[in-house]
């Protein structure tokens, strides 16, 4: 049976044993404060008086030979970077098949799929799920924005502004789903209101102080509604009072925020100053990573009875966050906008 530990850690071992037979200490107590047999302390001394510390060395272990060598695994690496659609498949899902078929179509080499999951680990692989992204997006618009209009939010922030950055978002019955332990050959099974098609609608909103000290988070639930612009304006009237000085708003261009309401209480309120997101980039908004905080972490799996069990688990994490201020950090930390708080 082969020792634990790794070849360097077992080549510490053995110097360490030589070591303490040179202090003259019997073979039984440097095998006990070893925790290995005599013989195996024995065996050491004879190969360190023939051949010295090159007889103690780490060995590579001896196996069989890969099928694939290292310049193959290289290309193998670029052909999966490339793409399914590029080896021919119509879909972008690499399967362990797909690859065993790859591996055999390029390199004449059959591997059976169970294995071909330790060959990608190995490349530097793991299997992950694809962010979707909208192919209507314009990264060179994006870039712009950035350099653009972001520049003249910094600006504005010199005058002692708040940022706030603001979207919606709406909690359903029907739970987000994600993976979790159970014993093997045993899916665990998840008792859910099919037929419900009510839900929560949220607003939040990231409240940045000027000088980048505090960081508020704001939210308001409407159950059983749409988010239109009667409730934009409400929660704008909440963040008008609470809000002191001018403040600038970031958000996307969606319908509720171009409401005639909406439009009415910019315009009469003078020190909230608008910047919108360009279009289909969600990334760069730090209240999309709130938002899938809350969905696909803290209250995935949540199969609620009704509306009010939603909407008291949201009240209980927005508790938490505002216990938690590195968590509201970390979204602004971990989005694609240029502000470090």
């Amino acid at each position: 049976m082969r020792p634990q530990g790794s070849p360097a850690e077992l080549e510490q071992r053995r110097l360490r044993a030589i070591e303490l037979l040179q202090r003259d200490l019997p073979v039984h107590v440097v095998a006990g404060r070893l925790g290995v047999a005599r013989r195996s302390v024995r065996r050491w001394k004879r190969a360190h008086r023939r051949q010295g510390r090159a007889g103690l060395r780490a060995r590579p272990a001896s196996g069989r030979p890969p099928k694939l060598s290292l310049a193959q695994r290289h290309r193998l690496a670029r052909l999966v970077m490339a793409g399914p659609e590029a080896a021919g498949y119509r879909t972008g899902l690499w399967t362990c098949r797909r690859i065993v078929d790859l591996i055999r179509r390029q390199f004449k080499v059959v591997y059976h799929p169970d294995h071909v999951g330790r060959l990608l680990r190995a490349c530097g692989f793991s299997p992950q799920r694809p962010q979707p992204r909208a192919k209507e997006r314009d990264d060179r618009r994006v870039r712009d924005w950035v350099l653009r209009d972001w520049r003249r939010v910094k600006k504005l922030r010199r005058l002692g502004a708040h940022l706030i950055c603001l979207d919606e978002t709406g909690f359903l019955m029907m739970p987000v789903l994600r993976r979790t332990w159970a014993p093997c050959g045993l899916t665990p099974t998840l008792s859910v209101r099919t037929r419900s098609h009510e839900k929560v609608s949220s607003i939040g909103a990231l409240i940045v102080s000027p000088r980048r000290r505090q960081l508020t988070l704001a939210l308001a639930l409407h159950p059983r509604r749409h988010i239109r612009g009667p409730q934009v304006v409400r929660f704008l009237r909440h963040l008008g009072r609470h809000v002191r000085g001018p403040f600038i708003l970031v958000w996307d261009r969606g319908r509720s925020h171009k409401h005639e309401l909406v439009q009415s209480w910019l315009d009469a309120h003078p020190r909230c100053h608008i910047v919108w997101f360009p279009p289909y980039a969600p990334d760069l908004n730090p209240v999309e990573l709130l938002w899938s905080y809350l969905k696909y972490g803290r209250l995935a799996n949540l199969a609620p009875d009704t509306v009010d069990d939603i909407q008291s688990n949201v009240r209980r994490e927005r508790r938490r966050l505002t216990r938690h201020p590195q968590l509201l950090r970390s979204f602004f930390r971990h989005s694609a906008l240029p502000f470090r708080v």
